[in-house]
């Protein structure tokens, strides 16, 4: 009777882990990874297979560096008052480079950070005359029965100020005018030195 020699069952056994790959991204957020196989040894003669399976792998979170973001322009905003209410003004709207904001070596979205855009308002609106009655607005007594009435009127164009007492105009010549421009309105603002 011939002897027939069985081989030992051999148990497959895993490898040690690889080396870590390189990041599946090289900025920003990616995924690394490992392996290992049950060739060490690979099972034989009936030996049991490794318990998870021939290849085992493992991820891991990676990180580089940040990625460069270039920036982008926000909406525009909505358009400014008209500087001026009638015969012609200006009013302008602008937009910033924050949306996103250039960050990491990312591009910017030109030679300025903000843009301006202006267009004409009100150029067909024609400017009317409104006559303003004031009482007295402002009095400052002076020593030797000297007094100041101050106006201050708000009105475009520039108004004319004519003083009153009893229904009658008075002779303004210790009056000062000062007129200053303040947006789409004259202030000015005049004075009468009465003695």
């Amino acid at each position: 009777m011939p002897c027939v020699i069985k081989a030992c069952p051999i148990d497959g056994g895993y490898t040690p882990w690889s080396e870590w790959s390189d990041c599946s991204k090289p900025c920003g957020i990616g995924v690394t990874s490992r392996t290992r196989t049950c060739s060490n040894p690979e099972p034989e003669f009936g030996g049991r297979n490794c318990s998870g399976g021939y290849q085992i792998t493992q991820t891991n979170i990676c990180f580089e560096e940040n990625c460069p973001v270039d920036g982008g322009w926000s909406e525009w905003t909505s358009w400014s008052q008209c500087t001026a209410s009638c015969e012609g003004g200006t009013q302008g709207r602008t937009r910033g480079c924050f949306n996103p904001t250039p960050m990491f070596g990312g591009e910017p979205c030109g030679d300025q950070e903000t843009e301006v855009e202006e267009r004409p308002c009100n150029e067909d609106v024609p400017c009317k005359e409104h006559p303003i009655v004031f009482s007295m607005i402002d009095q400052t007594v002076n020593s030797g029965h000297e007094f100041a009435l101050t106006c201050r009127v708000h009105a475009y164009p520039k108004p004319t100020i004519i003083w009153m007492k009893d229904s009658s105009e008075v002779v303004m010549d210790n009056q000062t005018v000062i007129t200053e421009k303040i947006m789409d309105e004259l202030t000015t603002i005049s004075k009468l030195i009465v003695k």
